[in-house]
């Protein structure tokens, strides 16, 4: 202890020093805290068994600031981690200080069921910036793709394509689908079809799926003529899932109709229909009594209704004759004839009685 008259010297000098100006010596304040972290889980989507997150979050100081996602349905498990540098604006202009790349983006797996996903913006005290419900459902090889193959139908010279194909982890409408020619077992690829086109009723079956999951085309090239079995293959690899196969009858062949027999007088019957070939080749209707060939005629005149039921098609595609059989009951088939090669299409057969 300090005897009593040096403690009075002490204070002496000290309030001498006062006096004088003498610089007096002044402890350090404490360096400012760091902003506490703060951010939000903005927001989450699912497809199968994928989260998808996105937010923004700032620990306060410089450089990136990592997110934390942990499940708390029904406890805590770690789900994935993201660093932000995605930029957002709206948060740079919101929080003083704040750097533009703020936000965060990205996804990862988690089990099948319920889940409460909960991001924590990392620094200082871990704070949770917000949590989402999400449910989800582990996407097997089954569920990659679905689809149908709706109709299969001839088209002028080739042939139509109608259908529907949704793969839950694509990022566009259509999964893609490959056509094919399938007839006598070879495998002939006619095309590949990414553009898809509105289907509301897949949206209302498949709550999710994009409302552009259809496909409705038409095939004019390297398609052979006759019955072609046409398949459909909706995604690529492992996930590549079949739509079908439906069998068209007749593909390039000529079209027509038997409208009409009858037997006009004695000994006599006239024939009618229509007839055309969309390759622009003449088409002759060929006339057969019991299987006995009886007429071969050509189109030689307009059909209005025909022309207004298929536009495109040859202006003279109407054909009528008559022919002279004998007295008695007549079976008269008629063939729209293939030129210069191909099937020539029965157009249908009837019956009459001559007297």
């Amino acid at each position: 202890m300090f005897p009593r008259r040096a403690r009075i010297v002490t204070l002496a000098a000290a309030v001498l020093a006062l006096v004088i100006g003498a610089p007096a010596v002044i402890a350090a304040s404490a360096p400012a805290a760091a902003p506490a972290p703060r951010g939000a889980l903005d927001l989450i989507e699912v497809s199968g068994d994928v989260v998808s997150v996105a937010g923004w979050a700032w620990s306060g100081v410089a450089g990136p600031t990592e997110v934390h996602f942990y499940d708390r349905a029904g406890g805590s498990v770690y789900a994935g981690k993201l660093r932000t540098s995605v930029s957002r604006p709206d948060v740079a202009a919101a929080v003083p200080g704040a750097p533009a790349d703020t936000g965060f983006e990205g996804e990862f797996r988690i089990p099948d069921g319920a889940h409460r996903i909960c991001a924590y913006a990392i620094g200082g005290a871990n704070p949770m910036i917000g949590c989402l419900a999400a449910s989800t459902k582990e996407v097997t090889a089954r569920d990659l793709t679905v689809g149908a193959l709706d109709a299969v139908s001839r088209d002028r010279e080739g042939i139509r394509v109608r259908g529907w194909a949704w793969a839950p982890q694509d990022d566009g409408g259509l999964a893609a689908v490959t056509v094919t020619d399938e007839t006598g077992g070879t495998v002939v690829e006619l095309s590949v079809v990414s553009d898809g086109q509105s289907r509301p009723d897949v949206n209302r079956a498949f709550p999710g799926a994009y409302m552009t999951t259809g496909f409705d085309m038409s095939l004019y090239e390297d398609i052979p003529q006759g019955d072609r079995k046409i398949c459909a293959t909706a995604g690529t690899g492992t996930g590549a899932r079949s739509l079908g196969c439906r069998t068209v009858l007749g593909v390039g062949d000529p079209v027509g109709a038997y409208d009409a027999l009858v037997s006009s007088r004695a000994g006599q019957l006239t024939a009618s229909g229509w007839a055309f070939d969309w390759s622009g080749q003449p088409t002759d209707v060929h006339l057969y009594d019991n299987g006995r060939f009886l007429a071969a005629v050509s189109p030689d005149h307009s059909r209005a209704d025909v022309l207004r039921a298929y536009p495109g098609s040859p202006d003279v595609d109407g054909w009528a004759t008559k022919v002279s059989v004998a007295v008695g009951s007549h079976t008269v088939c008629a063939y729209a004839y293939n030129t210069p090669d191909g099937n020539n299409p029965l157009l249908g057969c009837k019956t009459v009685t001559v007297r």
